[in-house]
């Protein structure tokens, strides 16, 4: 995120409060839950128009090759190979190496060129380099043609594929689309009160059970309420309750900036999904109103129940 793009999200929350008409001060009638959805839809909606949130990774096909290609991006290194040696051989005089007529009888026949053996003489070479970077041209054009041919039929198979699988299995591919993967736990054993289950079956068994009976509705057992837990739940009289006047004071605007501005970046978001740079730049409005809605709620919960 550049500073350019903050500054658009900045602008965007903005005009999400004067869309919505959130209110900025602590003199307004509407609920703390219709507030605060209207604070958090301005949020989100201006962070998923000028946030990205996804990393995209360009992969290079550009060495993914066809046996036929790879077979034409070996032969193309070879030409390379007899160049770079006869080159060598007459700028420092070294002898040539034993296998280049037969690299280049091979290149011939494989591809129906007409290279010819390297010079003998300083006068020639220049002539044989030319004619031999034609045929390497050729081949380089050859190789690239084909390896396009490939990575254009690699994703017409891909496309094929997804769209099958959107109208076969349409719960998955839209799981693959947004990125949305639950990766599976594996138990090899479970041990209970009084055995261990290894069977495949038994612990998945044991799984569901114990999950639906830890997600089952219990009833509230008043007696053993008032018999245990009534007094854990009734207020201490030894607890002055002014000494708590200070955390329910209003919260100062200045206190808040000075606070966003100490928390930490690159951190992960909280249910509500308003990471802490979002907070850093919503700008004065929004926290302003934000502060509002903190003070609100400061305020109704010391208001007494009736």
């Amino acid at each position: 995120m550049t500073k350019e793009n903050w500054e658009e999200f900045t602008n965007q929350v903005k005009t999400n409060m004067t869309d919505y008409q959130v209110p900025t001060t602590t003199d307004t009638t509407e609920s703390l839950e219709h507030t605060w959805h209207k604070i958090d839809t301005c949020i989100i909606k201006a962070a998923l128009k000028h946030i990205p949130n996804k990393k995209y990774t360009i992969k290079n096909f550009f060495h993914t090759f066809t046996p036929k290609a790879t077979q034409l991006h070996n032969d193309l290194k070879t030409i390379g190979h007899i160049l770079h040696h006869v080159k060598k051989y007459f700028s420092n005089n070294i002898t040539m190496p034993n296998n280049i007529q037969s690299l280049i009888n091979q290149i011939n026949i494989t591809h129906n060129f007409n290279i010819k053996l390297p010079p003998h003489h300083q006068s020639d070479l220049a002539t044989w380099i030319q004619e031999t970077k034609l045929c390497w041209k050729t081949l380089y054009n050859a190789r690239n043609l084909e390896n396009a041919q490939h990575l254009r039929k690699h994703i017409n198979i891909a496309t094929d594929k997804r769209c099958e699988q959107l109208l076969t299995q349409p719960t998955k591919m839209i799981n693959s689309i947004l990125n949305r993967h639950k990766e599976p736990v594996h138990f090899h054993n479970i041990k209970t009160d009084s055995d261990i289950i290894t069977d495949h079956k038994q612990i998945k068994q044991h799984i569901s059970d114990h999950f639906n009976e830890w997600t089952a509705h219990h009833p509230y057992n008043e007696q053993i309420f008032n018999q245990y837990w009534q007094t854990e739940y009734t207020p201490n009289p030894k607890i002055n309750s002014e000494w708590y006047n200070s955390v329910l004071e209003h919260i100062d605007i200045e206190e808040v900036i000075q606070t966003i501005q100490q928390l930490p970046n690159n951190k992960a978001c909280r249910p509500s999904e308003i990471s802490y740079e979002m907070i850093k730049h919503i700008g004065i409005d929004m926290l302003t109103a934000l502060i509002a809605f903190l003070n609100r709620c400061l305020t109704q919960q010391n208001i007494p129940k009736q």
